[in-house]
């Protein structure tokens, strides 16, 4: 779990909705892990109490990368890849 695992350093999730239990366990483990430093939604609903609350982890340093997106990851890189290809 995220609150022993201490192999996890990078996290992105896809498509969910980001429960308030889930959003403790990702708080405890950006403050007690030193290794957890990547953290990253992709078309998620996030409550905007949940998202403050894990802002603080990046605003105070625990994060080094902590990201919101509304599109998907799987297009988000597609259209990455896609302007790698035209340059």
């Amino acid at each position: 779990s995220l609150q022993h695992d201490e192999f996890i350093s990078r996290l992105c999730i896809s498509s969910s909705t980001i429960s308030s239990k889930l959003t403790k366990a990702l708080l405890h483990a950006g403050e007690k892990r030193d290794t957890f430093t990547y953290l990253e939604f992709y078309n998620c609903q996030v409550s905007d109490d949940e998202q403050a609350k894990l802002q603080s982890l990046y605003e105070n340093g625990r994060l080094h990368q902590l990201g919101f997106y509304e599109q998907p990851r799987w297009l988000m890189m597609l259209e990455k890849t896609n302007e790698s290809l035209n340059r």
